[in-house]
């Protein structure tokens, strides 16, 4: 364990560390390579400046990854599902390694989020109307698993969507373009309201329910197999189907 315990303010070096402790004052964290936590970061209740940081939790078990103001976080740790202790902001790059399993829960993930990288999943339970910022290009596989539903999925282009509630309704707040892969889980209901569902380059997986009142020429992407999905078009106006 490395202590930066002052009551001053300290900068926190890059380096790899197993647990970091930054109780005390304001705290910097280095910019330029990364600071990485293999096991446990208590940050204390300093104000960080992160400015062009790179932060990693990068373990072989079970790590929680601290609610705060992150610059670019990456998150390599495959050994175990990776949780938060509260809400997140991440203002440059999320990158999501591949195998790498985030779990929001109910949390919020927010932040400019210029870009994000990686095939890892992140899931969240949030209700918020915005759990993730809306309007990203979302690489990593993005699923909306809360299994009472109620959850708003935002507006963006997704690599892969997965829709898993197994009751209720989940709700889109815009157009959602799909550049890969739409999953709707067994019992799942994704309410696509009047926004539009487009892309999906690759495969619709599941046995869930797709409704639309889109009242355009193509609400949904034409051209594709739907054999294991009920589609509604449910608008009380005139829909093309």
């Amino acid at each position: 364990t490395v202590n930066y315990i002052s009551t001053s303010a300290q900068t926190i070096i890059n380096g790899n560390y197993t647990n970091l402790n930054g109780t005390g004052g304001n705290r910097t964290l280095s910019n330029g390579f990364a600071v990485r936590v293999a096991n446990v970061f208590t940050p204390g209740a300093g104000v960080y400046t992160v400015t062009g940081n790179n932060f990693e939790y990068n373990g072989t078990s079970a790590q929680t990854i601290v609610a705060m103001t992150y610059h670019n976080l990456k998150i390599s740790n495959k050994s175990a599902i990776v949780t938060t202790s509260g809400n997140l902001v991440v203002n440059g790059e999320l990158d999501v390694d591949p195998s790498v399993i985030l779990d929001l829960s109910t949390n919020i993930l927010s932040g400019t989020l210029t870009t994000n990288a990686g095939t890892g999943i992140i899931r969240t339970q949030s209700t918020s109307p915005t759990p993730l910022p809306s309007g990203k290009t979302w690489a990593p596989i993005i699923q909306y698993n809360r299994a009472l539903g109620g959850q708003t999925i935002v507006g963006g282009t997704y690599a892969k969507l997965i829709n898993a509630n197994t009751s209720g309704v989940n709700t889109a707040s815009g157009t959602i373009d799909i550049i890969d892969s739409l999953t709707l889980s067994a019992n799942s209901d994704l309410d696509m309201s009047t926004h539009l569902l487009t892309g999906i380059g690759g495969s619709i997986s599941g046995t869930g329910t797709l409704r639309t009142q889109n009242t355009s020429s193509v609400p949904i992407p034409r051209d594709h197999i739907w054999n294991t999905i009920t589609v509604l078009y449910n608008s009380s106006s005139a829909q093309t189907i």
